[in-house]
């Protein structure tokens, strides 16, 4: 049984990863969905530039 707790990379303790984000088909708009989610908490926490934040966003918008 798991706790249910999720380190900050998306693992679960055991290091299995809980959220999808492979394109196996008709996914692709969840994998963007969660790359902006990552990108905007990056960005949110100072870990990247704002020139950085737009080219990955505009990189992911793209896909």
């Amino acid at each position: 049984m798991s706790c249910g707790c999720m380190n900050h990379s998306g693992k679960n303790m055991a290091g299995h990863h809980t959220d999808q984000t492979e394109d196996t088909g008709g996914n692709a708009g969840r994998v963007s969905s969660s790359a902006i989610n990552i990108l905007n908490e990056r960005y949110a926490r100072g870990e990247l530039s704002r020139e950085e934040y737009l080219k990955m966003r505009d990189d992911i918008a793209a896909k």
